[in-house]
């Protein structure tokens, strides 16, 4: 069975979870079965934002990685990600750039973010890179700092872009009937 597998990345508050979910539920009503792998980042016992700790960190990556390995176990036709285990990078790099994080731990943790990545190989979902959204909508977990959030888009794209990881850039189109025309993408053979 050719299994499509992709998950929405960016920086926070950039529509991930309301694309994966409406994704979900449009596969789910032409007949596909779908494993929806939510972001937990509200489960994070640490400090997160723009006082993020190594621990933090450590554990998101761990937490996606451990979701990341069962849902590939998964039978689903699709399975979609609302973040990606790449998705602490940019914020282990801001935290490295403002001696949050020592150089030495956050590279340690970034190379293993890599290797990771790496071993996925044809697993690897396909990303789809969300631009950040205009208005920030507080939600008790996430900064409200635009400009944290223009940062972290910043780094997380020039992280993607060093490390020559594809990805396709969500429009802001990509809503209603967009989602229809993204679901046809994915199960198109050229992609898939």
């Amino acid at each position: 069975m050719t299994r499509n597998s992709i998950a929405f990345i960016g920086s926070h508050n950039s529509g991930k979870t309301t694309l994966a979910r409406s994704l979900a539920q449009v596969l789910t009503g032409v007949g596909y079965s779908v494993y929806l792998v939510p972001e937990n980042i509200h489960r994070c016992p640490y400090r997160i934002n723009e006082d993020t700790i190594l621990e933090a960190q450590s554990w998101i990556f761990q937490n996606m990685k451990d979701c990341t390995e069962e849902a590939l176990r998964s039978d689903a036709d699709f399975i979609i990600f609302d973040r990606s285990v790449l998705d602490h990078v940019p914020y282990t790099l801001r935290a490295i750039e403002h001696s949050r994080i020592s150089a030495q731990d956050g590279v340690k943790l970034v190379s293993a973010t890599l290797e990771y990545w790496a071993t996925l190989g044809e697993s690897a979902p396909k990303l789809f890179y969300c631009l950040p959204l205009q208005e920030i909508r507080a939600d008790g977990v996430r900064s409200t700092s635009k400009t944290f959030q223009t940062e972290i888009d910043c780094i997380y794209r020039q992280f993607l872009r060093s490390y020559q990881i594809p990805y396709f850039v969500v429009s802001r189109e990509f809503s209603g009937s967009g989602l229809l025309r993204l679901s046809d993408l994915l199960v198109s053979p050229s992609i898939g």
